[in-house]
């Protein structure tokens, strides 16, 4: 191959790697252009380490590439550094993203081939990779339980939050606050030097990360939704309505502020509300009513004057 044809050819397996990666590529045109010549493959398979190597997160390094400045010298240097220490022959398979996702109510099992286990719940994204040795999990949205029994860690990407896990069993939940919380139920997560062992929390934000001790409702909540339920103990009202909302395609509503710190406990079933507003009614006299798409609670004397 004449020197001067390596740096297109770098930048040309670069784009297919993006396009593979964010799930855009089309994989038959990609193995039609890698099959087309060997020197093809070889720089797919350069740049594909060197991706791993370098521990892009998500794809950022090539679609960044111009933006950030990394010039198709950088890129061959990377590539022949990898090259050197023999990381070559990968595939498309091993470096492209699998992804999966649950709408509104809905929760979905995923069994991956390197032994993880993934349980989304309601509402959530996520995606998964195994090459070179390594596992990379990402939780865009929403809520999972992740367990693995062998293997390397998993590295955890939860929105701006890495994490570590040891093999073991995690619930993990994005919060509104684009802060990450995850229950250690057995093995050992660790983010920013803090680590969380089996009965711990390790919570996630902006300020650090922290390992907390769990308590029974946290287990509850967490062994609840995988059985298609929501469990609250003791928790204000607001909470719980706002935790049932994450399931609710017609969302409950507090029409009287006053009542949003009553405190409640129970388990209900997550695919409807029906039971929880029963039981406000027959526990706290409350009533609901439904109101331009929502389902409004207050407290019955507030309805009746209506």
């Amino acid at each position: 191959m004449a020197r001067e044809e390596q740096p297109d050819l770098i930048e040309a397996a670069a784009a297919w790697l993006v396009a593979l990666d964010s799930g855009s590529g089309d994989r038959a045109a990609f193995e039609r252009w890698r099959d087309a010549d060997p020197r093809h493959a070889a720089a797919f398979a350069q740049v594909a380490a060197t991706w791993s190597r370098l521990g892009s997160a998500r794809g950022a390094m090539p679609v960044q590439a111009t933006a950030t400045g990394m010039t198709r010298r950088r890129w061959m240097q990377a590539a022949s550094a990898v090259l050197a220490l023999g990381m070559v022959g990968v595939g498309s398979r091993a470096v492209a993203r699998s992804s999966a996702e649950t709408a509104i109510g809905e929760r979905r099992t995923i069994r991956c081939d390197d032994g993880l286990r993934l349980d989304l719940n309601t509402d959530t994204a996520v995606a998964w990779r195994s090459a070179f040795g390594s596992r990379q999990l990402w939780l865009d949205q929403g809520e999972m339980a992740l367990e693995f029994a062998t293997g390397p860690a998993v590295a955890l990407s939860a929105g701006d939050h890495r994490v570590q896990c040891q093999p073991g069993s995690y619930n993990a939940r994005l919060l509104s606050d684009g802060a990450l919380d995850m229950l250690v139920l057995r093995g050992q997560a660790t983010a920013s030097g803090a680590s969380a062992t089996a009965g711990q929390r390790l919570v996630v934000d902006h300020g650090g990360a922290r390992a907390l001790a769990a308590g029974i409702a946290d287990r509850d909540r967490a062994e609840a939704w995988l059985r298609g339920e929501l469990a609250f103990t003791d928790q204000p009202l607001a909470t719980a309505v706002a935790d049932y909302n994450r399931y609710l395609t017609t969302p409950l509503q507090i029409a009287d502020p006053g009542i949003g710190d009553i405190r409640l406990g129970g388990r209900f079933t997550s695919r409807d509300a029906t039971d929880f507003l029963a039981a406000l009614a027959a526990s706290f006299d409350l009533r609901s009513y439904r109101q331009d798409g929502r389902i409004l609670i207050a407290r019955a004397k507030k309805r009746a004057a209506e």
